[in-house]
């Protein structure tokens, strides 16, 4: 790009570059020239670009007729703009509609003006939340909700489980037996709160505006809204289904024994059997040989 310089530098390798522009440029001009000389060049020359990020390619054609295609972000910087920080970190408002992110169907599209300037954004009639986007300092766009009172802005995240979409939140209020956590859904960390069995998640659900506390299931991926009194018969219900396994194991276990000590009782039984015909035989045996001795006795005289 003439005048300006790539970013990374350029090598035939590399594939994608950036440039930055000053405020108000309105057309550069991409040059390039191509190693072997029987290679063709296309998408060089002047190019209009308009403030924001611009996207050329720059196609080279080799004899053999194969292509390398190389891709310029030409990125023209805001003429005064609106800077926010957030927790040490710097970015810009966006103030052109097609940047925005795309929102999801319980917002449509609306304005907020921010230091006297009209933005675009998105309002939500369900949750009252007004969502404008901030850039960071690589370029990357996210929606954060705006407080207009405070002139704050907070990362907005939409969770879908089944059934609800959530936007996550945090509270100080943490019911008895659960402690604070942190836990990734959806490849999002947020905050949780978790006890020996369970996980809560504090936050909004868009389809309602309900907030509160919700018992998540990370198996099934959904949200139950959380009742502390259901919650209890929950527990105590599981603590009677613990004690009843319990008591269910200690009974089989004494059934064990029984069922080894009778096994050991049959085994003497057939022990004792097999000993006891072992003896009638002898007996029939010794009367048999008597019979056979009397009556050698009587025909022998």
């Amino acid at each position: 790009v003439e005048g300006s310089n790539l970013n990374p530098e350029f090598n035939k390798e590399t594939l994608e570059y950036t440039v930055e522009l000053e405020s108000g440029t309105s057309l550069i001009n991409i040059k390039a020239t191509a190693q072997d000389n029987k290679a063709s060049i296309i998408g060089t020359g002047a190019k209009q670009v308009s403030e924001g990020a611009n996207n050329f390619e720059v196609i080279v054609t080799a004899e053999n007729g194969s292509k390398r295609v190389y891709k310029i972000n030409a990125i023209v910087k805001e003429k005064d703009p609106i800077i926010v920080n957030i927790e040490n970190n710097t970015y810009t408002v966006i103030r052109k509609k097609e940047q925005l992110p795309s929102s999801s169907a319980y917002y449509s599209e609306s304005s907020i003006e921010i230091n006297g300037e009209k933005i675009p954004a998105y309002f939500g009639e369900v949750t009252g939340y007004t969502l404008v986007g901030l850039k960071n300092s690589v370029g990357i766009i996210d929606l954060y909700v705006y407080n207009k009172k405070d002139n704050s802005y907070k990362i907005y995240q939409e969770i879908n489980f089944s059934r609800i979409i959530f936007y996550p939140l945090e509270t100080n209020k943490i019911p008895e037996g659960f402690s604070k956590d942190k836990i990734y859904v959806n490849d999002i960390e947020i905050p949780c709160y978790k006890s020996k069995d369970f996980t809560l998640l504090y936050g909004l659900n868009i389809e309602n505006n309900n907030e509160g506390f919700y018992i998540y299931d990370s198996y099934e991926n959904t949200l139950q809204r959380y009742n502390e009194k259901i919650f209890d018969s929950y527990i105590e219900e599981i603590e009677l289904l613990k004690k009843q396994k319990q008591d269910t194991q200690a009974k089989l276990s004494q059934t064990e024994k029984t069922l080894f000590a009778l096994e050991k009782c049959q085994e003497k039984k057939l022990a004792y059997d097999a000993l006891c015909q072992r003896l009638q035989s002898a007996q029939a045996q010794e009367e048999e040989y008597k019979r056979k001795r009397e009556y050698l006795q009587r025909y022998s005289h």
